[in-house]
């Protein structure tokens, strides 16, 4: 990478579209090919072919969703001056996770797949029961211990206007980390129709992770993850804005390359997307 372009960029190691790798999984009969930019760090493929009958989906469960993993792709990122004896010289790196998900009812509709989608992760993440051994009424339990802290330290009804915003800006904090509800949105790519939404704050916890859902057929959807984490001493404000838009570029990029088929079809009779 010329030295420009480093500049340019205000990191190194922005993927590189100018040459691809091209991955293709079968899931029963429908096949799933996809490209990533070249310059990958890191990468694993768990399942290339699977049917889905011989999986034993019980023992898939991850938090609130059924899943199977079928592989990942890592991009790590460099500052644009490196500094030998620094421990650390990359202000972040981003996941893509591909996964084979599982609901609970036929979700081949996209406006179904995003109803089941925000309706899973309230019920299970606001579950006014709380389960410790799980993650089940995370949201519940946290919101619980902070609205306490919160009466404690500025009581049921704070008197001034200063303590007034102390306790609402700390509730809020609390709230946004506590696994707020997703809202979905529904965007066309080429010819598929992905169901949105987006988990974290970059700004409070550093990481964030953008999913993109394809309903396959019955009750399996595709489901791709972008998962970013950023070193805040290390990162860039253009490296940051480039986290932020990277849902209009790098993200989109890769989207623009999915495409689903049947075994035996031309490259033309792809499987239908309900939209």
């Amino acid at each position: 990478m010329g030295l420009f372009k480093i500049i340019k960029d205000g990191f190194r190691g922005k993927p590189d579209f100018s040459s691809i790798h091209n991955y293709i999984y079968q899931i029963d009969e429908c096949l799933l090919t996809l490209s990533y930019p070249h310059n990958i760090n890191n990468s694993v493929n768990y399942h290339n072919q699977v049917k889905t009958n011989d999986i034993q989906w019980l023992g898939k469960i991850y938090r609130h969703e059924i899943a199977l993993k079928l592989g990942y792709i890592q991009y790590c990122f460099q500052i644009k001056i490196i500094v030998p004896i620094r421990p650390l010289n990359s202000p972040g790196h981003v996941f893509v996770y591909l996964n084979l998900k599982k609901a609970s009812i036929d979700v081949e509709c996209i406006s179904s797949l995003t109803s089941y989608l925000e309706r899973n992760y309230f019920e299970y993440y606001h579950d006014p029961v709380v389960c410790n051994k799980t993650h089940r009424g995370r949201h519940t339990d946290i919101m619980n211990e902070a609205h306490d802290f919160a009466i404690r330290c500025w009581g049921e009804n704070p008197e001034s206007q200063e303590d007034i915003r102390e306790k609402q800006e700390f509730l809020l904090g609390r709230f946004l980390r506590a696994f707020p509800p997703i809202k979905c949105e529904e965007v066309k790519i080429r010819t598929n129709t992905f169901a949105k939404y987006k988990e974290g704050n970059l700004d409070l916890t550093h990481k964030c992770s953008r999913f993109y859902n394809l309903p396959l057929k019955g009750d399996y959807y595709i489901s791709i993850e972008f998962h970013y984490e950023i070193e805040q001493s290390m990162a860039s404000r253009k490296f940051v804005e480039w986290v932020r838009t990277a849902d209009e570029n790098f993200e989109r990029s890769i989207l623009e390359t999915v495409e689903l088929s049947r075994v035996g079809d031309s490259v033309n009779n792809k499987v239908s997307r309900s939209v």
